[in-house]
Parts: structure tokens; C-alpha cells; sequence
């Protein structure tokens, strides 16, 4: 008894140790091509794409990214609006948390709509601020919410005989208050009792009421216009009408589904399956040397011109990592060479076969490509058809196999999880069907790999532990090795443990943690295991469906700690794949509410930082791009202007203080009309700076001049001259305006 309640308190003390001290080691891995709102105060632009939010700073162009240890109470970001009277920005999440966020100041967390009881969604679909109160559209009918003292007023619902309305919008004007429904809007009177459902009335006033512009277009003090951009990020047109877009690197969506390392470069897709199909758009994405690569479904059609959907998983060339296969679940197995596919194999140029033989567009369900140690291709081939197994050797041949447990008794793949190739008995193959005769199948091929005449195959539904217990998981989920060659197993009752040295064909024998909880149960002894893997200190990891991430020591008899959205990076507790960087020795952890990492070592990952041309993740915690980068070295002209000394270093304008002697570069936010600057010059008369751009264009304290030769300088002065641009002092130009070169 005492030596498990130990056990308790020294984790639970690491964990709270970690919550506050292992910041540094986490990074986040979010998708941000789809941003759908953004919020303006006067220093910086909000963003929401994804349910994930990030910053621009209207003068630097820094972007930031947020995550959980941004002070945030929530990971599922739906509706976000800033309050100007109060500078404040109100957050709203999925599951009814709320946020008030005074930036780089107090977060006030609002739980109310959170922990209220109801059967009811909680998204908020909508904000409207009107005075002291925000009006919430909900999946329900409209909350209002006081922004002086945080707290939920009233709830209005608006439908007959107080029926829930699925609110879009809501607007106040005048005395009234109208509401957007999918097929109507309500209306009524805010002096009236309008918690009472009697009061509101449909109405026949247009939509176009609403404002359309909320939360995608908004003007800056600067006059500037920011814009929703969708994939393109946030757009950001200037007073020079120039155009800018804003988009944090990220994977292509947040559905980490299968992940794989190799060679320091990570492979994620986004898909699923169970009994059918998810029908989620096929995306391939990788990681390495901090950028992503996405090659994303519209990118894959347009080469195959065939539906392309639900990948489960990556098989990478142990000899050329650009050479690498894509498991579907239903649209076959594609081959790649870096972003371009080579072929997509279906049942009409391969031996694979479609679930339903008239669809195989739609039915050709692969699962979990795997290599051997002689470079054949194994994949797993769902449902009934004509080969469970099917290798695609390095000469260009296919081969397949089935599985015999009994003679002339074959046992069929309705949804396999997982091909895991021993190694320690490379002659062995261990198969995961996860439903529909939930079971572990091993297959010795006796050495002879396509001879099944001395192939030994059991499949296996229970198992019996150490203490003589049965084990019949309902489901199991994935599969894999330990370095010491025991076999773990993924099931509804958590983590089964085949050891190396058992005699699996003969036994159905296997080993259960036996780490013990305080309430006198076992460390996961019930809990849907998904992943396994274990790190370069032998370290296992497990991925749970609902308690983050359990990390064990490599004797696995204590928890090193465990990781939660509570005090961690980790966006949701629900996990879904795990892979381990050896090279950067980084944990990747990939969740349903998107990827993350955690290094062993974070200054091993600044070499990866250092490496990349684009200074944009990383820095003291924050993730940041800068659109200018100009060191002010090699000064080749200089010009006085009453208190500042301009100069021009590598085409950029930069100035000096004469009496603080502080530097500042100027840049399109300042005015000039490009960026490339090949001659300043000082008239004292009438103490204005010519600035001339290396495509023609000129600035005179803000006036414009556009298709110039730039090369020949008295053809400037003589154009602006005959404009009454400027006056002459002296007879020579270049006496006026200064040497240029």
C-alpha cells in the first residue's frame, strides 16, 4: 500500500513539476491554412484558423503563435471579437469555455457555460458587442454576456413554445434585436421581456442586415485594410495598395491519424477508417529541417484525376527516403518520388483487390505498408477478397499470402490495424484485425517466404496473464516492438505484452502492467491504447484514447510522467499516433486536436532552427517570421535632414537620431512606394528627401513620381523640375541635391 501511494505523489509532483518548468520543451505543429476570423486592437491582428490562434504585429510583422501555455483555458477556438472600450478580447471554445484576454496583460477564464449541465451543443457560432453586453449566437438561442463583471446575463430562446434555434448571428439597431437562423430571422424589442420566447417574432427583413464584414474585414488606425484570406492566411492590403498575406508554416490539416520518422524527417497523412470509410481528404505532409511540405488532396487528384481519400499510413524506402508508399482505405495504395505519384495501385495494375469488385475507385482498402529487411513493400488488403497479404518485391513483382489458422479455414481482414515485421524472427509477421473478429494473427512462413506449405499461422482473440486472468479485448488498435523484441499490443483493455522469448504459436500466454493505482487498480488495465513508442533512453510512450500520454521508465515499472492538455502543449488528451525522432531525439504526438512534439534535449533542435533560412520558429518560446531582414552595414550614402541622418545600406532607408541616436528602418508602413532604394538625396531649401526606387519610381516628401530612368540622375532632376516638383538653388543640380554616388 504505502509503496504505490509513494508512486502516486512522486508522479503527480512531476507532473505539476513539468506544467510549470518543461515549456521549453514542447513545440507545436498546427495547421493555420484556413483562417476563418481575425480581431484588430491597435498593435496587433488576431487570427483564428483551425481552432488554433495566432498574432501579427501591425508595425514589425512579427507573427505569433499561441498554445497552451499561453495562459489559454481551452483548445478548440471557435469565435473570437475584440472589445475596443475595454481592450479586451473575447475567446470563445467548442465545449463552452470562455476567455477574456486583456493581451500581455490578465486572462479572465469564464467556466459557467462550461460546467452547466445540458444536453444542448455549447459552440458559439457568433459575437455581437453592443455597450457592456455580448450577444452570443449558439447552437441553442443567444446568450448574453456582461464584458464589465464576466458573467452570463440571460438566455434567450427565441424558437415556438421556447424551442431551440440554431442562432448564426445577431444584430442590435435601435430598440431591437434581430437574430439570423439558418431559414429565418427573429426579431423583437429590447425594452420588452425578451426572455420570453412570446416576444420574439419572425421577420421579413433581408440577411443583408447583418454585418458580412465582421470578423473578416476590419481597417487599421493606419488606414490599412485586413482581410479573412482562407488558405492564403490573413491578407493585408496597404495605403500603397500593396498586397501582403500572412501565413504561419504549419502541416495541411490538424488530423495527425498515422505518423512515421526516418531519418530525421517526419511523415504525417490525415485520414481513418473503421467498419467504412471516414471519406477525409487524402493529404500527404511532411517535416524537416523545420518546414513543412504539404501535398494535399486537390494536388494528388489533378495527377491521378480519382477520388482521393482516407490515408492511414506511410511506408518510406529504407534505401531513398523520396521514395515512399501511401496506404487508403478505400482509393488503394499510392507510390510517390518527392511530391509526384507514380502510380496509384488498384485492382486493374496490381493484385490488390476492391472490397466490392464494380467500385474499386472506392473500395480498394489498404492498410499499414510496411518494409522488410529485404526491400519488399508489405501491405494489408481489407475485407473479403482474394488476398489478405500482398508484397511488392524490388524487382517490380507482386505476391500475396493468406492466413491459414486451420487447414482450408482462412481468416479474413475486415479491418486490419497494423503489420508489424519481427525483428528478431524476421521469418514472422504479427496482424492486427481490430473488429469483426477482433484478434492478433502471427504467421511463421517457415523460411520459405512464398512456400506456405511449412507456414504455421494462430490467431488469437484471448489472452491469459501473469495472475492467471483472461483478456478479450472488444477491439485492439495498433501494434509494436520493443527494443528488447517483446511485442505490445493496443486493445479496449489497454497495453497486452507478448514477451520475445513466448511461444506465441503454441500459448496464448502474455504479460499486464503492474504499475498499481491508488484505487487499487492497475495503470491502464481499461483504458483504448493507440500508440506505442518508445524514445533513445528506452522510455515507452503510450498514447491513450482519453488520458494524453502515459511516458514509463524502460523497466516499466513507474511513470516518468504523464501529459495532458492540463500541463502540457497536448491540445487534446485523445491520441491518435506517436513517432520518434532519433536524430533530434523529439517525440512527435500526434492528438485529434493536432500535432505536437516534446525533445529530450530542446538545444539539440536549435542546430534544425539554425539551419533554416527563414527565421521563423523557435525564438525564447515563440514561433515568428519577419518579411525584412536589413543590417545596416556597408553605408554607401548618407544624407542630413534637421534632427536625423538618413542613410541607405544594401537599397534599404534607415535613420539615425542625432540626439538619442536610435536606429529606424523604414519600410512600406512608412510610406516609401517599394524596397529596393538606389539613390537618396537633401534639398535644404526646401528640406525635403528624393528617394529614388531601383524600378523608376520616385518619393519627394510624399509626392509620387513613376517611370523614370533611374540611371541617369539630371533626367530626375530635369522631371521634376518642369513639374514645379521642386526649385532650383544654384546653377548645378548636383550641387543642390548632393553627390548621389
Amino acid at each position: 500500500m504505502k509503496k504505490y501511494v509513494l508512486l502516486i505523489i512522486v508522479c503527480l509532483t512531476h507532473i505539476i513539476a513539468q506544467g510549470t518548468s518543461n515549456e521549453h520543451h514542447w513545440r507545436t505543429h498546427f495547421a493555420y491554412n484556413s483562417v476563418q476570423q481575425i480581431a484588430l486592437d491597435d498593435n496587433q491582428v488576431y487570427a483564428l484558423a483551425n481552432g488554433k490562434l495566432f498574432s501579427i504585429d501591425q508595425t514589425s510583422e512579427k507573427i505569433t503563435l499561441y498554445n497552451n501555455f499561453s495562459g489559454f483555458h481551452g483548445t478548440d477556438i471557435t469565435q473570437l471579437i475584440y472589445d475596443s472600450i475595454r481592450n479586451q478580447l473575447l475567446l470563445m471554445y467548442t465545449d463552452g469555455k470562455m476567455d477574456v484576454w486583456h493581451p500581455n496583460q490578465s486572462m479572465q477564464y469564464v467556466p459557467d457555460l462550461y460546467n452547466k449541465q445540458m444536453t444542448a451543443s455549447k459552440k458559439c457560432n457568433n459575437i455581437t458587442i453592443a455597450e457592456n453586453m455580448a450577444y452570443l449566437a449558439m447552437d441553442f438561442g443567444i446568450l448574453t454576456f456582461d464584458l464589465d463583471n464576466y458573467e452570463i446575463v440571460d438566455t434567450y430562446y427565441i424558437g415556438d413554445e421556447a424551442s431551440e434555434i440554431k442562432v448564426l448571428d445577431v444584430l442590435i439597431q435601435g430598440d431591437s434585436i434581430y437574430a439570423k437562423s439558418n431559414e429565418k430571422i427573429y426579431a423583437a424589442h429590447l425594452e420588452d421581456n425578451i426572455v420570453d420566447y412570446r416576444y420574439w417574432k419572425t421577420h421579413s427583413t433581408s440577411s443583408s442586415i447583418f454585418d458580412t464584414k465582421k470578423g473578416r474585414e476590419y481597417k487599421s488606425k493606419n488606414g490599412d485594410i485586413w482581410r479573412v484570406a482562407g488558405n492564403k492566411g490573413v491578407e493585408r492590403k496597404f495605403v500603397t495598395n500593396e498586397i501582403a498575406y500572412y501565413l504561419p508554416d504549419g502541416p495541411e490539416v490538424n488530423t495527425p491519424y498515422s505518423l512515421i520518422c526516418h531519418e530525421g524527417m517526419l511523415w504525417m497523412v490525415a485520414g481513418g477508417r473503421w467498419i467504412n470509410q471516414n471519406r477525409a481528404p487524402g493529404h500527404v505532409m511532411w517535416y524537416k529541417g523545420g518546414k513543412w511540405t504539404n501535398i494535399n488532396q486537390s494536388m494528388i487528384y489533378a495527377q491521378t484525376q480519382k477520388e482521393v481519400l482516407d490515408f492511414t499510413a506511410v511506408a518510406v524506402d529504407p534505401n531513398t527516403a523520396s521514395h515512399y508508399f501511401v496506404s487508403s482505405f478505400g482509393t488503394g495504395l499510392y507510390e510517390f518520388m518527392n511530391e509526384t505519384v507514380v502510380a496509384n495501385y488498384k485492382p486493374h495494375n496490381s493484385i490488390l483487390s476492391s472490397a466490392a469488385p464494380n467500385s474499386p475507385d472506392r473500395y480498394t482498402r489498404i492498410e499499414s505498408p510496411v518494409y522488410d529487411s529485404d526491400g519488399r513493400l508489405w501491405v494489408a488488403v481489407a475485407g473479403g477478397v482474394d488476398t489478405s497479404l500482398v508484397a511488392f518485391l524490388p524487382d517490380g513483382s507482386q505476391r500475396g499470402l493468406n492466413l491459414y489458422p486451420e487447414e482450408n479455414s482462412r481468416f479474413v481482414l475486415n479491418t486490419p490495424g497494423g503489420i508489424l515485421i519481427d525483428r528478431k524472427k524476421n521469418n514472422r509477421k504479427w496482424i492486427v484485425s481490430c473488429r469483426s473478429e477482433a484478434a492478433i494473427a502471427l504467421l511463421d512462413d517457415g523460411g520459405s517466404l512464398f512456400d506456405s506449405s511449412d507456414d504455421r499461422c494462430v490467431v488469437r482473440k484471448e489472452f491469459l496473464d501473469q495472475d492467471g486472468g483472461i483478456i478479450a479485448p472488444e477491439f485492439f488498435y495498433t501494434i509494436a516492438q520493443a527494443p528488447n523484441g517483446d511485442v505490445w499490443i493496443g486493445s479496449s483493455s489497454g497495453p497486452i505484452i507478448i514477451p520475445q522469448d513466448a511461444d506465441f504459436l503454441n500459448s496464448n500466454q502474455c504479460k499486464r502492467l503492474r504499475i498499481k493505482m491508488a484505487d487499487e487498480t492497475y495503470l491502464m488495465e481499461s483504458e483504448r491504447i493507440n500508440a506505442f513508442a518508445w524514445d533513445n533512453l528506452g522510455q515507452l510512450w503510450i498514447g491513450t484514447q482519453t488520458g494524453g500520454v502515459y511516458v514509463l521508465d524502460s523497466n516499466y515499472e513507474e511513470i516518468v510522467a504523464c501529459y495532458t492538455s492540463t500541463n502540457s502543449a497536448l491540445p487534446s488528451n485523445s491520441i491518435l499516433s506517436l513517432a520518434w525522432n532519433e536524430v533530434h531525439s523529439q517525440m512527435f504526438i500526434g492528438t485529434s486536436g493536432g500535432l505536437v512534439s516534446y525533445l529530450l534535449d530542446p538545444n539539440i533542435f536549435s542546430s534544425v532552427e539554425e539551419d533554416s533560412s527563414d527565421d521563423y520558429e523557435y525564438n525564447s518560446g515563440n514561433m515568428f517570421r519577419w518579411r525584412a531582414h536589413n543590417a545596416f552595414t556597408n553605408v554607401n550614402t548618407i544624407s542630413c535632414m534637421g534632427d536625423k541622418v538618413y542613410g541607405l545600406s544594401a537599397n534599404s532607408l534607415f535613420s539615425v537620431d542625432k540626439s538619442t541616436y536610435m536606429v529606424k528602418s523604414h519600410t512600406k508602413l512608412d510610406g516609401l512606394s517599394a524596397s529596393n532604394i538606389t539613390h537618396i538625396s537633401h534639398n535644404p531649401s526646401l528640406n525635403r528627401l528624393l528617394i529614388v526606387y531601383q524600378n523608376g519610381d520616385i518619393n519627394l516628401s510624399g509626392v509620387h513620381y513613376g517611370n523614370v530612368n533611374v540611371d541617369n540622375f539630371d533626367d530626375i532632376i530635369d522631371r521634376l523640375y518642369a513639374d514645379n516638383a521642386l526649385s532650383v538653388i544654384g546653377n548645378n543640380k548636383k550641387e543642390t541635391y548632393g553627390e548621389h554616388k
